[in-house]
């Protein structure tokens, strides 16, 4: 019994409790977010695409920013020309495919906030949320992939403490991981590079005053690993 036990654990800590790269896969690129924000490999201050429309709020540069050691990427009430909400967005400049993707974060838990960890690619499908929580009425994170379906995991829940959300992407398979724990994998995945999206959304119909402002949601760090028999760096 107690062998067992032991062989349990060391297994666990081989994995990663906390989160940690399956075995054989080496860190390829990562972000500690020591300052200040390295911004050849971040941009903030908008989507992507360059918009700042993200209804029902304005996502603007100061909205994003370290602060002890962390990316923080805030949301806002107030009158900003025609919103009444601010956000803060954050995207890599680098794209990739394939590997294990993970991040340490605390989220905003308040009433119709919407912060995620996803992924996107040029045109729309393909989306990955890596961890994608909503705030009540809903309260629930989810584990999700879109290529014209969706499929998806929901994870009900508060989530503002500190917890690492990892996802293993591999040729024909997604797997999930909240604190270094399975919770969902699809046997379909995306078949080009792609990029990190970290946002602090909300939703118009539930947020208000009750959600609480300003609110958080903070990064940790920020890792990709990768097995080299199967990269595409």
């Amino acid at each position: 019994m107690k062998a067992s036990l032991a062989a349990c654990l060391l297994g666990l800590l081989a994995r990663g409790v906390l989160g940690g790269a399956p075995p054989g896969y080496r860190l390829v690129w990562s972000d500690n977010f020591s300052a200040p924000l390295n911004v050849t490999e971040w941009g903030t201050g908008q989507k992507p695409w360059g918009t700042t429309d993200n209804p029902p709020a304005l996502i603007t540069p100061e909205d994003t920013y370290l602060e002890n050691g962390t990316l923080v990427l805030r949301s806002r009430m107030g009158s900003f020309g025609a919103y009444n909400y601010t956000t803060g967005w954050s995207y890599t400049k680098t794209w990739r495919q394939y590997g294990y993707i993970e991040i340490r974060a605390q989220y905003p838990v308040g009433a119709g906030v919407w912060p995620a960890f996803w992924m996107l690619s040029t045109g729309w499908p393909p989306e990955v949320d890596a961890a994608e929580f909503r705030g009540p009425p809903l309260g629930y994170m989810t584990n999700a992939y879109y290529d014209g379906s969706w499929s998806t995991k929901v994870l009900p829940g508060s989530y503002g403490d500190w917890n690492t959300w990892g996802l293993l992407w591999e040729p024909g398979a997604l797997t999930y991981y909240h604190n270094g724990a399975e919770t969902y994998s699809t046997s379909k995945s995306p078949n080009q590079t792609m990029y990190i999206i970290l946002s602090n959304g909300l939703d118009g119909t539930s947020c208000g005053p009750q959600t609480g402002f300003p609110n958080y949601f903070t990064v940790d760090y920020v890792h990709w690993y990768q097995n080299f028999s199967s990269a595409a760096v």
